[in-house]
C-alpha cells in the first residue's frame, strides 16, 4: 500500500490494500456492480419501450406471478446459482475442469 501523500508512479497499479489479491477482488466487485447497473438500465429502457408500444401494461411485471412449474424452475435456478456463487466462501480452492459435454464437443 502506498504511503498517503507519496508521489504515485503513473505506470503503477493503483493499490488500496496491503494484499494485491484484495485489490483485485474489490476491482472485480466494482466491475460486476458496473455491469449490473448497465443491465438494470437497459432492462428499464426495455420495459419503457414495451409499455410505450403497448406490448405490456406499465405494471405487468409487478403483477406477474409464475405458475407452479415456472416457479419451481426459478427456484431451482436460484438455488444452483447461489450454491455456485457461495463456493468461494468455503475457504478451499476449487478448480473445476470443463464439463464432459463441452470436452466431447470440442475435444
Amino acid at each position: 500500500m502506498a504511503e498517503p501523500g507519496a508521489a504515485a508512479d503513473p505506470a503503477a497499479e493503483q493499490t488500496f490494500f496491503a494484499d494485491p489479491a484484495l485489490d483485485r477482488a474489490v476491482a472485480m466487485v466494482m466491475t460486476l456492480a458496473a455491469e449490473l447497473y448497465v443491465t438494470k438500465d437497459r432492462l428499464r429502457a426495455l420495459e419503457v419501450a414495451l409499455t410505450q408500444r403497448g406490448a405490456i401494461e406499465a405494471d405487468a411485471l409487478d403483477r406477474y406471478v409464475p405458475e407452479a412449474a415456472e416457479q419451481a424452475r426459478i427456484d431451482a435456478e436460484r438455488t444452483a446459482y447461489v450454491r455456485e456463487l457461495m463456493l468461494c466462501t468455503l475457504g478451499r480452492q476449487a478448480s473445476k475442469g470443463a464439463p464432459a459435454d463441452l470436452l466431447r464437443r470440442f475435444g
